[in-house]
């Protein structure tokens, strides 16, 4: 491969990498990507060929191009106005159509550097559409490919722009082809190098460079709308079948001190105290603003039990909602939030992200009260409480008495064995299904005395009414399941198929609102199984690597800054404390080795210590005057070999200084703008175009005069020296 294919085969690549990551995220069609590709192709085919397109006909193309595009900007023509998906397809399609048309035109230089513009546009155009791993992926082999393409392109235009020398064997590029080989394989390396240099520089830079709340490059509009599990109402009586979704809705990790059982994790979302008959709703939608403590910390309640708070990290997909989860019962939030909001079921929000991914870390008591101290609380309902047992008028009264007849049966006397015997009743007589069959006028009387089967919805709704038929507050929660444990990361994957309901009951003693889940435990885990299987690994390391991006690239924010610092300085300290001890360690175990030693008196002692030092301090100076002369030893080598590279050609140059000196007695002095060949034709003299061919094949041929043509050399000087 030629030095200059090289060029084109890299730029091609940087190109065609650049082009496939705004199309793939910018939504473009599989067919316009098809047609690209065959652009290329073609492209490539007619390079260095007289079917390029001229330069008059590329700029005519071009602005046919961008007239285009800004009718079809400005009146949407192709749709996509709606969702705002329209203007960042249309916008792909022109850096698409441009791309093109320069790879089809005949190239300057001037062409090159406005195609590697173009593909930095389109890189980051697609930096704005989507940002995960497997963008950084190949983005890193897009910088490899334009730091080969800058490379070759920059050592090319400055081969053309050498001055040309008559003699074709003294080319640049003929040199540069002749020994294109040789070049090429370098280059890869160099680029490599280059590459993990100005990785190494710009990491440190990214981690340390200041946070501004937003993401500046977002796109808006490309969010998930309606999600399951975060939506504001429940609605019972609708017909067909729920489907679920393997989609990633969230990201959560735990912190080491204290996990829970994957069974009694739940990631709590909205909490609904208001039903109709047909669905559960808030009463209230109004939200009051939690206060801040200052950098990013907000605070929701209080607790003495520091034992109990379990901390929470979220990676919150993009998504048109608002909604934020956590553990049952949080006390603190943390993370680059605009606000925080709550409401008064505990529910927590902030600003809508379409376009980009949250995270912040939360606090969460999860202290669970014993049984016991459940059931000794009889304490009667405040005021404010009585709306959590709010009843339809138009209620089914076969629901209060399935409710009666099953707490009777079980025997309960107080609200805790109550919740728990409707719980057990739901998990052991119903059945679980995604088929929505219940409906008619009471849906969820048809869910309990016909259809008998449901979804968690089902099981939610109809536990919290019987509850209220006795007597008892209750409401429904929406939210998820703990989801999948990714052992790789640390962390649970919750997908939109782990979307739950439940229910919880108030105890009005301790304040607390208990968690009870009535959805058969067999039938709604929600989980995939951990199988085994290489897929499976592989997905777990793919997830694994998506969160590392997330955690430390996507999601790294002014919080993650100063617990970076926090971390820098607790292990400096860390090691300074083990370096400061283990040095007075060190000097404590020789003072006692010399006071052994001497015995006979601090004098001896002082003296041997004096000894010692001496000694250290004359092997530290040998030290030194060692690698002194073993650097100047590497030098004198270095100059060696490189005298014996060059060889007997060093002294054989002196030949041309030699003519040089002789011509300048006669008046012939080589300017300073002059090259040695330009000079030698300038003095129309067949003896010095004859010692200046021989000193340009010793200067810069590398190769050693023969005897005949040194004497060749000598019969030309001494010609020159007569004259």
């Amino acid at each position: 491969m030629s030095f200059f294919k090289y060029h084109r085969l890299t730029a091609y690549a940087m190109l065609t990498c650049g082009s496939l990551m705004l199309a793939v995220s910018s939504g473009v069609a599989a067919s316009i990507i098809m047609l690209f590709l065959c652009g290329l192709i073609v492209a490539w085919w007619l390079e260095e060929s007289r079917w390029q397109l001229s330069s008059r006909v590329s700029v005519g193309v071009t602005l046919l191009a961008m007239s285009l595009f800004y009718l079809e900007w400005k009146y949407q023509i192709g749709g996509g106005k709606e969702n705002g998906a329209h203007d960042p397809i249309a916008l792909a399609l022109l850096l698409l159509s441009l791309t093109i048309v320069k790879l089809l035109q005949k190239k300057s230089d001037r062409d090159w550097l406005l195609l590697y513009l173009i593909s930095f546009l389109q890189v980051l155009l697609a930096a704005r559409s989507q940002l995960d791993a497997s963008l950084a992926i190949f983005f890193v082999l897009y910088l490899f490919l334009a730091v080969s393409s800058l490379l070759t392109f920059e050592v090319k235009r400055a081969a053309r722009r050498a001055p040309s020398l008559k003699n074709s064997n003294e080319c640049v590029g003929a040199n540069i082809n002749g020994r294109s080989f040789a070049v090429t394989k370098r280059v890869p390396l160099l680029a490599l190098c280059l590459l993990m240099l100005t990785l190494a520089l710009a990491l440190p830079l990214f981690y340390i460079a200041p946070r501004f709340n937003g993401n500046a490059f977002a796109q808006a509009n490309r969010g998930r709308a309606n999600i399951a599990g975060i939506s504001d109402q429940i609605a019972l009586g609708q017909t067909g079948r729920i489907q679920q979704s393997d989609e990633i809705v969230m990201r959560v990790q735990l912190g080491e001190t204290n996990r829970l059982p994957n069974a009694k994790l739940r990631w709590r979302g909205v909490a609904f105290d208001e039903f109709n008959g047909h669905g559960w709703r808030r009463s209230s939608v109004e939200f009051e603003e939690a206060p801040t403590l200052g950098h990013g910390f907000y605070a929701f309640s209080t607790t003495r039990n520091l034992q109990g708070l379990m901390t929470q990290t979220f990676f919150l997909e993009p998504s048109d909602a608002s909604m934020l989860f956590a553990a049952a019962r949080p006390i603190a939030l943390q993370g680059s939030l605009p606000y925080v909001l709550v409401d008064s079921e505990g529910a927590i929000e902030t600003r809508e992200h379409p376009s980009e991914r949250v995270s912040y870390r939360i606090y969460s008591d999860v202290e669970q009260l014993s049984a016991e101290r459940l059931r000794a609380d009889n304490v009667n309902y405040t005021a404010e409480a009585v709306r959590y047992l709010q009843l339809p008028r138009a209620l089914d009264p076969r629901i209060a008495a399935l409710a009666n007849e099953t707490i009777k049966r079980s025997g309960a006397q107080n609200r805790y064995d109550a919740a728990q015997s409707i719980e057990h009743y739901l998990q052991t007589n119903y059945r679980y299904s995604l088929d929505m069959r219940a409906g008619g006028a009471d849906p969820l009387a048809d869910f309990l005395f016909n259809v008998r089967e449901g979804h968690c919805e089902y099981y939610a709704a109809a536990m919290a009414a019987m509850l209220r038929t006795q007597g008892i507050a209750a409401r429904v929660v929406n939210g998820f399941q703990a989801g999948d444990y990714n052992e790789v990361s640390d962390a649970y994957v919750v997908r939109q198929r782990n979307a739950h309901s439940w229910v919880e009951v108030l105890f009005p003693a301790t304040n607390s609102w208990v968690t009870f889940d009535p959805t058969p435990f067999n039938e709604s885990a929600g989980n995939s199984t951990n199988t085994a299987g290489l897929s499976n690994r592989l997905a777990k390391y793919m997830d694994a690597a998506e969160l590392f991006w997330i955690q430390n690239v996507i999601s790294y924010d002014r919080q993650a800054q100063r617990s970076l610092a926090n971390k820098v300085r607790t292990k400096f300290e860390k090691y300074a404390q083990a370096f400061s001890v283990g040095a007075e360690q060190t000097r404590k175990a020789l003072s006692d080795f010399w006071l052994r030693r001497s015995g006979s008196g601090a004098g001896d002692n002082h003296a041997s210590l004096y000894l010692i030092l001496t000694l250290v301090a004359l092997c530290c100076i040998s030290l030194l005057i060692f690698f002194a002369l073993h650097a100047r030893g590497i030098k004198l080598r270095h100059g060696v070999r490189l005298r014996k590279a060059v060889g007997a050609n060093s002294s054989d140059v002196l030949f041309y200084q030699r003519m040089t000196e002789a011509l300048e007695r006669q008046g012939l002095r080589r300017h300073a703008h002059q090259t040695p060949l330009e000079f030698a034709e300038s003095t129309r003299i067949d003896e010095v175009l004859s010692v200046t061919r021989f000193y340009h094949s010793v200067r810069f041929g590398a190769r050693s005069l023969s005897a005949v043509e040194q004497a060749e050399i000598e019969s030309c000087l001494q010609k020159l020296e007569t004259i």
